[in-house]
């Protein structure tokens, strides 16, 4: 029995080196992973990286550190390292394969996060719908549709589908499209738009606002005015050009109407005025 004693008293000796290097080793690894942490919050809080990720990057970085400071000391207690390593890469392979959509879906939220290529409050158009942008999130990303309902986007599909921002410039053209019949004096039509596109304050002068014929149709000649306005103002602008137009072609007895709007659906093909 007194042999087993001094046996294990030698060994624990023997031992005692390695396990205060690997504490050593740990403890080091963990002040290093707070300071880095902290260093990386502070720096993402100067750069123009979104909020959202400042949390989760400090985080991966403290974890990446911890995973090497418990493989180095791991080392110094003689656990094969290369075991560990391979343990950590097999659970990270599973974990992958059975979140696939989940990390596809983060990794997307991590490159809208970095691109930016929209913010909270833009007006955007996507494959699933349109609407004000409410919250970008790691996984999704929630929009606010004009008539108030609230549409969660998975990231990998804006990722991976058309996005358009209307809210990228401070400027947005408006369109109007309307017809007048061929007998009508185009040059007089063209110079009252004109005229008007001139004389509306809230159309910007540069870009220049354009009026042309654009197209022949069944009832005559159709015109596209294009005028500039700020994006903030992108729907007074339309509602009053529409307006505006009526007021002056009326006012200089032009006739006109708007163009024949194709409409279709599943059964059929409808062709009605507007």
């Amino acid at each position: 029995m007194q042999t087993f004693f001094e046996n294990l008293l030698s060994m624990a000796w023997q031992a005692l080196p390695h396990i205060l290097w690997a504490l050593l080793a740990f403890f080091v690894g963990l002040a290093i992973a707070n300071w880095l942490s902290r260093f990386v919050l502070r720096a993402l809080s100067r750069s123009k990286v979104d909020p959202t990720v400042h949390a989760f990057l400090a985080a991966c970085v403290k974890v990446f550190v911890l995973v090497i400071a418990v493989i180095t000391a791991a080392s110094f207690l003689g656990i094969p390292t290369a075991s560990i390593i391979t343990l950590l890469g097999g659970a990270a392979v599973g974990i992958g394969l059975a979140l696939k959509d989940n990390l596809s879906n983060f990794a997307s939220g991590m490159i809208l996060l970095f691109t930016r290529p929209f913010k909270v409050g833009d007006y955007i158009e996507t494959d699933q719908g349109k609407g004000y942008v409410e919250r970008i999130d790691m996984m999704f990303t929630s929009l606010v549709t004009p008539d108030n309902q609230n549409v969660l986007l998975p990231n990998s599909q804006l990722i991976g589908g058309r996005v358009t921002n209307y809210s990228a410039y401070d400027t947005r053209r408006i369109s109007v499209t309307l017809v007048v019949p061929f007998e009508t004096d185009l040059s007089k039509a063209l110079s009252v738009l004109s005229d008007m596109l001139v004389n509306e304050p809230k159309v910007l002068k540069n870009p220049v606002a354009t009026v042309g014929a654009e197209a022949f149709c069944d009832r005559g000649v159709q015109i596209n005015i294009l005028a500039w306005g700020k994006r903030a103002e992108y729907w007074d602008i339309l509602y009053l050009l529409h307006r505006r137009t009526h007021e002056c072609l009326t006012e200089a007895g032009i006739p006109f109407a708007l163009p024949h709007i194709q409409m279709e659906n599943k059964e059929k093909k409808t062709d009605p005025d507007i």
